[in-house]
Order: structure tokens, then sequence, then C-alpha cells
């Protein structure tokens, strides 16, 4: 991860204070914030090669948290608009039920851009178009490939009257389905904490 240093940025911190700081310097090493300060940041607080932005005008702050999301119905937006609940859940799911993984896989990667220009920088995707083991592990590459800290809800539908039969399936599938998807994914080199998984 690249070194970076921002000045003169609005700087709106999440902690007990949360007191605006004006005219500020951020000093990030290793992806982690080494220092922070008023007026330009000191020479000696610089690493070698660090980039450095001139953030005026601008608001920094942590990244945000979306804890509940359907990456793969980003490719359905506005396909069922003005139905109520149920008929549009029946919708939903149906098309839930016919994806491939490749369309998983797009539609995370085009959820995962909206996330981050929209500052989010941890996402929590319930993921329960479980025909494959491979639909969520596309949507967990997916959700990858911007950046993201991914935790993925691995949802088990063993039922419902609005849930088509392709998505049907039972607890013991699910969590079997589930240890695999882990185990896929167990062999990657990823910073701690940068992918997790649950089920839903």
């Amino acid at each position: 991860m690249a070194d970076l240093v921002i000045e003169r940025a609005t700087i709106l911190p999440m902690g007990e204070r949360m007191a605006i700081l004006p005219n500020p310097h951020l000093v990030i090493r290793d992806g982690n914030i080494q220092q922070l300060g008023e007026g330009p940041a000191p020479e000696t607080a610089i690493p070698a090669g660090a980039r450095r932005i001139d953030a005026a005008g601008r608001l920094a702050m942590p990244g945000l948290i979306n804890t509940h999301t359907h990456s793969y119905q980003t490719l359905l937006r506005g396909a069922f608009d003005n139905l109520s609940l149920l008929p549009w859940l029946r919708k939903v799911y149906g098309a839930g039920a016919v994806l491939q993984p490749e369309d998983c896989l797009i539609s995370a990667q085009l959820a995962a851009l909206e996330l981050v220009r929209s500052g989010v920088t941890t996402v929590c995707d319930h993921h329960f178009t479980n025909q494959s083991v491979n639909h969520p592990a596309a949507t967990t590459e997916g959700l990858l490939s911007a950046g993201l800290r991914v935790v993925v809800a691995r949802t088990v539908m063993d039922g419902g009257e609005v849930v088509p039969s392709a998505l049907v399936e039972t607890a013991d599938r699910a969590f079997r389905e589930t240890d695999i998807l882990m185990q896929r994914f167990s062999t990657r080199s990823l910073p701690p904490g940068r992918l997790s998984f649950m089920t839903g």
C-alpha cells in the first residue's frame, strides 16, 4: 500500500470529541495513520516517495461501513419498480435463481465501484443466490476487486412462500458449501481482516 500525505482537507474524525480540524495534515504509512496535526506536514514526517495530496476544499473522514447489501441486485436496479413488497420479492428472487456466477461477478464489481465512490470501505454482502458455491465465490471476487474490506454473509433460505425452489436448501448443505467457500479463499494472501465469512 502506497504511503500518502493529505494536506489542507477539512478532517472530520469519528472519535468521542468529533472536533473538526480545519487546516490539518494526515500522514499515512503502510495503510495506517501515522500522524495527524495542524498545518503542513513536517518534512521529517513524510515517508520517502509518498504521494502528496493538496485536499483544500475537500473533506477527509474515516471510511463508511455498509452493513447489509445484496450486490447481485445491482444489475436488477429499476427492473421491478412500483411493486409492493411480496410481488417485488418474487421477481427479485426469481431473477436471482437464474443468475450465473459471471452475472454475480459483474454485478459485485459494479456494486464495489459504487461503494468506493460513496466512501464505503467495508461491506457486508448478504448473498442468497446459492445455486452453487461458485455464485458466492464470484460475488466475493467482485467485491474484493475494488480493494474493499469484505464480509460475505452466505445466506441460508430453507423455505418461504416467495422463494423459488432453485434457492431453497437445507441448513446442512448451506453450511457444507460455506465451508467450501471459506476453504477456497483461505489460500489467498490477503491482509488480516480483509475478508471474512458469516452465515445469514
